[in-house]
């Protein structure tokens, strides 16, 4: 296939530039198509990709988990604080998980609709919230309540208004704030540990309050303060606020990025409680990160999402690459104006990522003149992809646009044939990803950009699945896919199936 529209490039070349430009185009974009055909003949056929090549039509079924006869644990720390109000004797609390009771007897007829908004990566651990103040830990054996631990947590100062802790132990809400989507939970490799990231306006006060290293232990329930950094950007030398995130292949050791004087890479050791800065990696503060997250590849480098906004660019997209002890590099889109990133996933299997534009901007009549698009890259090949955004017509097709055609685009104001993409997440394999429109979700094979519509439950709207209340509307709701075609989201638990 490659050669013969290689021959019929060389034949247009020799016609001329001014007959060939159609051709040349349209050559090229088959050429693009073929390129992603044959990696995807590279690799081994997966049951997924039977199933998408089908013809059959991929289905949403909800889920739920009865939880009314798992047991109920809280950590002793906070067993001891509230042992009165738990009905517990003081006496009989010793280290450990203590026994509450039966979730039925604890949260009544809610225990047998239970449905996780995020899985950990192999399974064993699912996290939900209950009532919108408490996490909930499921091992699939028992529920463990998690809490704020004073006792673990480390301390900026010994003064009373630095005394973060008890704020979050008496504001329960705090916890649905600090995961107000599945992107606020990065997992250990084996669920047995996960950073939380608060959710809320990167510029806000609340944010860079609540922006330090904050790890949920789920074996143990505890919550804790790993790391301190000043909240004020004026007034503290030690200012930092806790980007993104993520967990090396042991589990051990947290990669994150800091957001300070300049921004920073640092890394904690979970056993030692060791933080050490590995390296500045930004020339200054005039670059933020939207909804950014920290990648591990296959080779150890890191990966991390930012936002320019520098001399007043607004939107320029810098992706910077490196480990400890190397320099990161820096990839832009080149892409002129953007709205704001609001996720990147990658993932390592396949060396796929996907950034997603989400913020539309209208005339007086509403009318969206930049539709949400897609930036699909290819890390194993330089980045590859990061200047071409890949958009989802009305029609579920999906195109992808070289840098002067989605310009010109945007320029012509010729939008309405786009639909406005709320929210992705990427399959286990890295080869597919769930796209959620403004009224219709889309199954899309990121190398050939080849779609499926997806049925979902009658009663249930794709604004269910991105979006939380109105006061956190601006931000998108992650959605988790999981293995055994499982997602987690705002709107439940569904299991994907063929029909």
């Amino acid at each position: 296939m490659k050669k013969l529209i290689a021959a019929i490039l060389v034949l247009c070349l020799c016609m001329g530039t001014a007959s060939a430009d159609g051709l040349g185009s349209w050559l090229r974009g088959l050429w693009e198509s073929a390129a992603g055909s044959d990696e995807a003949a590279e690799r081994e056929e997966s049951e997924f990709d039977r199933l998408f090549d089908s013809g059959l039509t991929p289905v949403l079924e909800k889920e739920y988990i009865d939880v009314s006869q798992v047991p109920v644990y809280v950590n002793a720390e906070y067993a001891r604080d509230n042992a009165e109000s738990l009905g517990i004797s003081p006496d009989s609390i010793t280290e450990g998980l203590v026994f509450v009771a039966n979730a039925g007897d604890v949260v009544g007829e809610d225990a047998k609709f239970f449905f996780p908004m995020s899985v950990s990566p192999d399974g064993s651990k699912m996290l939900a919230v209950y009532d919108r103040l408490t996490l909930w830990c499921y091992d699939g054996e028992k529920l463990v309540v998690l809490s704020w631990s004073r006792e673990r947590s480390v301390q900026r100062g010994e003064t009373e208004d630095d005394d973060l802790i008890g704020f979050l132990q008496a504001n329960p809400y705090a916890f649905s704030r600090l995961i107000g989507s599945t992107d606020g939970v990065i997992w250990s490799p084996d669920g047995s540990k996960a950073v939380l990231l608060y959710s809320g306006s990167f510029l806000s006060m609340a944010y860079t309050y609540f922006a330090q290293l904050m790890i949920a232990d789920m074996e143990t329930g505890e919550a804790y303060l790993a790391h301190r950094f000043g909240e004020s950007l004026a007034k503290d030398d030690d200012f930092g606020a806790v980007m993104g995130a993520c967990f090396d292949e042991s589990g051990r050791y947290i990669y994150y990025t800091v957001w300070a004087h300049p921004p920073v890479l640092r890394r904690h050791d979970t056993q030692t409680g060791e933080d050490v800065e590995l390296q500045a990696y930004l020339e200054n503060m005039a670059e933020f990160p939207s909804r950014p997250r920290l990648h591990m590849l296959r080779d150890g480098s890191l990966l991390t999402l930012y936002e320019g906004r520098q001399r007043g660019d607004c939107g320029l997209l810098y992706l910077y690459e490196g480990s400890a002890g190397r320099a990161f590099r820096r990839y832009e889109t080149g892409l002129q104006p953007l709205g704001r990133i609001v996720s990147f996933d990658v993932n390592a299997q396949s060396g796929l990522g996907v950034a997603l534009d989400q913020e539309a901007n209208s005339d007086m009549t509403g009318r969206l003149l930049i539709p949400g698009f897609l930036l699909i890259v290819d890390t194993d090949k330089n980045m590859s992809g990061l200047s071409e955004p890949a958009l989802i017509k009305t029609d579920g097709s999906a195109v992808r646009m070289n840098k002067t055609q989605f310009l010109q685009l945007i320029n012509d104001g010729k939008t309405e044939d786009f639909d406005y993409v709320l929210s992705v997440s990427l399959s286990p394999d890295g080869e597919y990803a769930l796209v959620t429109g403004r009224s219709c979700m889309y199954i899309l094979r990121l190398r050939t950009l080849e779609t499926r519509r997806v049925e979902f439950p009658e009663g249930t709207e794709c604004a269910q699945f991105t979006f939380d209340t109105p006061i956190n509307a601006r931000f998108a709701r992650g959605i988790d896919w999981h293995e055994a075609n499982r997602i987690c989201s705002s709107a439940g638990m569904f299991r994907l199936t063929w029909e």
